[in-house]
């Protein structure tokens, strides 16, 4: 630019810092996602929908953005062009939208030279306000028993779940019981779980919790609501009831007059504390409850506490690696017992024949006096030679036998020899002659060759494989 006087006189020219001429468009915005987040498949509105796109470039800059909806990719039917600024999301309300239908947004970018972008259009979003709904099939035998149950879920959506349905069962007593569901085919599903014994015999009811796409939640049953559960054993046949974490009892035929109900239940660890104060001969595990309270109540709700025939009874314990350690407690299971809890010594005591079955993780039991009942852990410095103990003593054995304890459990082959005060052997004891499982003596007062040993006084002598020697005297009276 230069200027000229009327003389014709001339300035100095001054030049302007140049202009680039661009008809070029900005890109399109990046992505275009439906929702304010992740992009979504689904809306869970009537009335508004939300959407949010990239970023859009151009050399002279983003003067704003456009965006619009409508009900195929890339229509404006539903919301025209509208300005949002330099916003790039946005929640549209005010509309009117229809159930089951998909909504598309489109966004464009508009630039400080005039022109407009490409427009990007998202892959669409369906409206889904409804709930999903479902019905269960149950599949075992009903009523329902003790042992595995099984049933069939069959949701009602229209979409797809967002995560797979819970189902549980509630017993008329109020335990409820989650089930374990796993995807079959199409909108049904598998759902596995166990009667347990302490399940209470009566009408169960289903609940269940089932989320769509849109985050909506249905808790709605269309049908197999309820079922029954009876867990009742026939006395004259007698039965088992077991539970799924291994523990079980079975109760011999004719042993209960009538039906009757096992419960294998258990109790807050703080009941039993009292009682582990007073059982230094064993110890409780640290990690793994394996206290269990068993249990026998007749029709009418009455406890039967005692049997004139032994019911076997079997408690489990974790060992997954079979290594022969209680998992989690790491303790050796050839060192642990079966004790049951004597409620008048409120103490834990061992119990008398006890079999360990290693190949299954369980150990068995005998009994005829229903308690609680544990897994424990045996002292082994309790139970050394020094600890021998003989009663009653004298010994009548007009009344009763002559009892030897303090022989560890684990001792395989212990032996006993008695003496007279004469020095003359009268009997050796060893294990199926006077010798029980778990190492307990009792002695008959029968000579070795089958006579009564005569009253007076009597030497004993321990011998073990793993614990040497032990001695004592008693007398004997008859």
């Amino acid at each position: 630019v230069k200027a000229e006087n009327g003389a014709g006189l001339q300035s100095a020219v001054i030049n302007s810092n140049g202009q680039t001429v661009n008809t070029a468009p900005p890109s399109a915005p990046l992505f275009i996602n439906d929702g304010l987040a992740a992009d979504t498949k689904y809306g869970s509105s009537l009335n508004s929908l939300s959407a949010n796109w990239g970023v859009a470039a151009h050399p002279g800059g983003i003067d704003h953005y456009e965006y619009s909806i409508g009900t195929a990719s890339g229509a404006v039917d539903v919301a025209g062009w509208t300005n949002s600024a330099v916003s790039r999301s946005v929640t549209k309300a005010g509309l009117s939208l229809t159930e089951g239908s998909t909504y598309y947004f489109s966004a464009r970018a508009y630039s400080n030279t005039g022109h407009y972008s490409a427009v990007a259009v998202s892959d669409g979003q369906r409206v889904d306000v409804t709930s999903p709904t479902a019905s269960v099939v149950v599949l075992s035998t009903l009523p329902a028993g003790n042992g595995s149950f099984s049933a069939k879920l069959i949701v009602t959506e229209a979409g797809e779940l967002s995560s797979t349905p819970a189902l549980e069962f509630i017993t008329s007593g109020g335990q409820a019981v989650p089930l374990s569901v796993a995807w079959l085919t199409g909108s049904t599903w598998t759902a596995v779980g166990f009667i347990e014994s302490y399940h209470s015999t009566g009408t169960a009811s289903f609940a269940v919790s089932a989320v769509d796409g849109a985050g909506n939640t249905g808790t709605a049953l269309t049908s197999g609501i309820t079922f029954n559960i009876d867990t009742k054993l026939d006395g004259a046949a007698g039965g088992t009831m077991s539970n799924s974490d291994g523990f079980s009892m079975n109760v011999p035929a004719g042993v209960v007059s009538g039906d009757f109900f096992i419960s294998i239940s258990t109790m807050e660890p703080a009941q039993n504390n009292a009682a582990d104060a007073l059982s230094p001969g064993s110890l409780k595990l640290n990690i793994n409850d394996l206290v269990r309270d068993f249990s026998v109540k007749d029709i009418f709700d009455n406890p039967i506490h005692t049997f004139f025939t032994p019911t076997t009874i079997t408690l489990a314990y974790p060992d997954a690696d079979s290594d022969g350690r209680i998992d989690g407690d790491n303790v050796r299971a050839d060192l642990t017992w079966i004790y049951w809890l004597d409620e008048v010594a409120g103490r834990w005591m061992p119990v008398e024949g006890t079999v360990r079955h290693p190949e299954s993780n369980t150990m068995t039991a005998g009994v005829t006096h229903l308690s609680r009942y544990s897994i424990r852990k045996y002292v082994l410095s309790s139970l050394k030679l020094p600890s021998l103990k003989v009663y009653p003593n004298p010994c009548d054995f007009n009344k009763t036998g002559l009892n030897i304890t303090g022989i560890p459990p684990d001792e395989t082959a212990p032996e006993i020899y008695i003496y007279n005060s004469a020095g003359e052997l009268v009997r050796t004891l060893r294990h199926g002659d006077g010798i029980d499982s778990l190492n307990a003596v009792l002695w008959d007062g029968k000579a070795k060759g089958g006579n009564r040993a005569a009253s007076g006084l009597y030497i004993y002598f321990v011998r073990t494989e793993k614990y040497g020697k032990g001695s004592g005297k008693f007398l004997v009276l008859w």
